[in-house]
């Protein structure tokens, strides 16, 4: 299931394909059981230098790195493809051990775990970077309005971090090291 999500998410993705994606993610969150305990935004401290730089004179400094949702240990982010699923947590990290990243441990009952992961379920192949108005820190935010609320993360990163340290939603933060 997680190669045929991968083969059809992205930018030409039609509408028809759209409904398969979200049957699809449906049928992978059941099939990993139960509710959903637990949900984490990833915040890395860096991203593509290009559009680092490009973010940091757009939307001002801390404008730059990248954030993602991690709901039931599956990694939604909306990139230059809109919302993909990036796969398990372990994987997803693995491929970003090249910079640093925080992690925020909502506090959110199960049925509002839930509530997310379906909403990420149903956003997957959806929207364009930037050119919907959104980036990745903006529709990670409007991803958990449902449960905590607007936040306006302002296209950035760093600051969105803090609105959630600030926000009292954060159960736990992790620290994840860049590995050499």
């Amino acid at each position: 299931m997680f190669r045929i999500v991968n083969t059809m998410q992205g930018l030409t993705t039609s509408e028809a394909e759209k409904a398969q994606l979200y049957r699809a993610m449906s049928a992978i969150t059941r099939a990993r059981g139960g509710t959903p305990m637990g949900v984490e935004v990833i915040t890395f401290r860096s991203g593509f230098a290009p559009l680092d730089a490009a973010g940091e004179w757009w939307f001002g400094k801390g404008a730059k790195g990248h954030t993602a949702v991690i709901v039931a240990d599956l990694v939604y982010s909306f990139d230059e493809r809109g919302w993909v699923m990036e796969g398990s947590k372990a994987e997803y990290m693995g491929r970003n051990t090249h910079r640093d990243a925080l992690g925020q441990v909502l506090k959110v009952p199960p049925e509002d775990a839930l509530t997310i992961q379906d909403g990420l379920n149903k956003s997957v192949g959806h929207g364009v970077y930037f050119f919907s108005g959104l980036v990745c820190t903006d529709a990670s935010a409007k991803s958990l309005v449902k449960v905590l609320g607007e936040i306006d993360a302002k296209s950035n990163p760093q600051k969105f971090a803090d609105m959630l340290a600030a926000s009292g939603h954060v159960e736990t933060t992790n620290s994840y090291a860049k590995k050499p």
